[in-house]
């Protein structure tokens, strides 16, 4: 659904300049001129805002059930709920579960939060730091009051000294009436207990969403958890195994996958 993105952020900052220029937008819009483009934001003082009117929203869960169906189709077995309890290398690679036994002569590995516990009984160390997110829903204080109509683009603030990992928020699509706002970042969590997590971040996105999103209430109506599987760098791990050249490894994200 193409929904337009906005880009918050002081003047000059080096992300936002990149941004602008490699979107080959020339028009910067100060406050005034982004509240009365999109009545829901408000900037402070000396901010601007970039506006790219290509972006738009993927359904993650309609993307996924497609390539689902399509590896159906070409003759695939999707085995849900099973725990992969060992993995064991060679010419063919076994994988041990809680239901069987399955042999392959290729195994890929894209387990997310879980996939650092994986490669290191085959004898890797990657540097996988999984995190809980807080993934909050903020109801609108009026109906319409905050701009969620089909109008309302997407945002993600770039280089603001109180969220340096970013802010980001979209229309809601699964609760009519709110605005998904999060922040880029969380807690460090085992995979395995990411409910025990604090909520650290509630505050900071409160405060943030009552100067920038004064249209929405300060505390979120719904709040779910999803996990980041981050590398130091944020950037991709797509590779073979150095030593199994069979065994090819997907991860490390960083909440972009």
């Amino acid at each position: 659904r193409q929904t337009g993105l906005v880009l918050l952020g002081p003047p000059g900052e080096p992300e936002l300049e990149a941004c602008r220029r490699n979107l080959g937008v020339e028009e910067v819009l100060d406050a005034a001129a982004l509240s009365r483009r999109f009545p829901g934001f408000q900037l402070q003082a000396g901010q601007v805002a970039v506006l790219d009117s290509t972006a738009g929203v993927l359904f993650a869960d309609r993307a996924l059930r497609a390539v689902q169906e399509v590896f159906r189709r070409h003759g695939g077995t999707l085995r849900d709920g099973e725990k992969v309890l060992s993995i064991q290398p060679g010419a063919t690679v076994t994988v041990t579960t809680t239901a069987g036994v399955y042999k392959a002569p290729r195994l890929i590995i894209t387990a997310g939060a879980w996939t650092g516990a994986f490669v290191e009984q085959l004898g890797l160390r990657l540097p996988l730091q999984p995190l809980r997110i807080n993934v909050c829903y903020w109801r609108e204080k009026q109906p319409g009051s905050a701009g969620l109509d089909s109008v309302s683009p997407c945002f993600l603030t770039l280089g603001l000294s109180q969220a340096p990992h970013g802010i980001y928020g979209l229309p809601s699509i699964e609760y009519p009436g709110m605005m998904k706002v999060c922040y880029h970042h969380g807690s460090p969590t085992d995979p395995d207990k990411r409910d025990q997590a604090p909520r650290s971040d509630i505050a900071l996105l409160s405060s943030f969403i009552s100067t920038y999103l004064p249209g929405l209430e300060t505390q979120p109506a719904v709040m779910e958890t999803c996990l980041y599987t981050n590398t130091p760098d944020e950037d991709f791990i797509l590779d073979r195994h150095p030593k199994f050249s069979n065994i090819v490894i997907g991860a490390g994200f960083s909440g972009r996958g």
